[in-house]
Formats: structure tokens, sequence, C-alpha cells
């Protein structure tokens, strides 16, 4: 079985992070590699996600992405925990694969 990688430039801070999910059974494994501390924390308590986790999810920020980053994530801003459930859902099939950006505009 294939599994579902994301990879992310965050942007000003320059810790490009892969994350990968891998589905078996009702559980998505996931390993996030990164060089950032903080996501580094986050990596090694957020290592599974299961359907029951979905099931719970009640809001954006009541669910376990959300809520086990914000232990460890100083940042409002990061874009990880987000992309962390882009993986998710990829690897379940509940999205389809397409690349987000991020950019600002300048205006003349």
């Amino acid at each position: 079985n294939k599994m579902t990688k994301i990879f992310v430039n965050p942007g000003i801070c320059g810790f490009d992070t892969l994350i990968e999910a891998k589905k078996a059974d009702d559980v998505i494994s996931l390993q996030i590699n990164s060089e950032c501390k903080n996501v580094k924390k986050l990596a090694n308590t957020l290592t599974r996600f299961s359907l029951q986790d979905m099931r719970n999810a009640k809001s954006l920020t009541e669910n376990t992405v959300y809520k086990t980053a914000a232990r460890y994530i100083p940042h409002f801003s990061c874009p990880i925990p987000c992309a962390i459930f882009k993986a998710i859902e990829a690897e379940l099939g509940w999205a389809d694969k397409k690349n987000i950006s991020m950019e600002f505009v300048n205006e003349p």
C-alpha cells in the first residue's frame, strides 16, 4: 500500500517538514519529520490518528490534532497542524490530493 506524503515549507522559520500518513484498518499512522524542536515534540506524541478520533472531532480546535499541537507549537500561524489534517483526510480518501498555497499579495 502507498501512503500519503506532504512536504511543508512553513515560511520564515525555514523548518521544512515532511508528513507521512499510512492507513491500516481504522488507524492512520503518522510520521512527521522536521528540524523544528516544537514539531519534533508534536511528532513524538501524535503518532497515530484513528477513525474514532475523527468521530470525536467537534470543531477546528476540538480535535486530537489541534489539541495536541496546542501543547507544543507556540506559533498560532504554524501551518503544520493543518497539513497533518490534510494528510489524514487524503489518506482516508476523504479529500483529493490537491496542493494548497498561501502567498502574500503585494499591492502597487
